[in-house]
């Protein structure tokens, strides 16, 4: 099952995001802030390339991220990678789980999901705290499901927050992951393939190739 992880400050080892990474081998994702908006860097066959992203983004950044290591359940291709945006520049969401009713073989549950949040229009992540909102979100992940949403200030919320664990410093979530064998749209998960060599990394300036802006249009304004 995908594995979810807010990181405020520390950077994570190595050696645990290619434990993450290998046992989760549909690609990868990161969410962070730049400019005044939220971003999404993914990365689907190389995890030497997505280290090399994600220390470069840690180091010159003081914002929380959100990392997300899949495998598909519904949905195959990159643009299906974690984070997705629910408004543009503004929010996004990583997710752990299943959720039944939503996604098929063209797009996931979770971008499926991000996209009937879009319809709020949210600003920021208080859009989650209206009682109507949380009820409807919460409604369709139910009692398993996790979600991580974060804004473009940095500030988050986690849906379903109790089913994973804080380190001891605080500084990052994850969930807790049943030890199961997922049927997937395109049979059994089976981790660990053969990682490709290490690429190059260029260091480029914000927004040019590698970071993907992916935005879902919505109709329906929030209050």
């Amino acid at each position: 099952m995908c594995i979810a992880i807010l990181n405020k400050l520390s950077v994570l080892s190595n050696t645990s995001l290619k434990n993450c990474w290998d046992n989760n081998n549909h690609g990868a994702g990161i969410g962070y802030i730049d400019g005044g908006e939220i971003r999404s860097y993914h990365e689907s066959t190389s995890f030497d390339s997505f280290y090399e992203e994600y220390k470069y983004i840690r180091a010159i950044s003081d914002k929380p991220l959100m990392l997300h290591f899949r495998i598909a359940t519904h949905g195959m291709g990159k643009d299906m990678l974690h984070p997705h945006e629910v408004t543009h520049g503004k929010v996004t969401l990583i997710h752990n789980g299943i959720i039944r009713g939503l996604g098929d073989n063209r797009i996931s549950d979770t971008r499926e999901f991000a996209e009937l949040l879009g319809n709020f229009r949210p600003k920021n992540v208080q859009f989650i705290d209206h009682k109507g909102v949380r009820g409807f979100a919460m409604q369709l992940l139910g009692g398993t499901n996790k979600v991580v949403l974060m804004d473009n200030r940095g500030e988050f919320r986690i849906l379903n927050e109790s089913l994973g664990h804080w380190d001891k410093a605080k500084d990052t979530w994850t969930p807790t992951i049943p030890k199961l064998n997922v049927k997937t749209t395109f049979g059994t998960a089976t981790p660990r393939y053969p990682i490709s060599p290490t690429t190059a990394r260029v260091k480029r300036p914000w927004g040019q190739s590698g970071r993907n802006k992916v935005g879902t249009k919505t109709q329906k304004a929030l209050g």
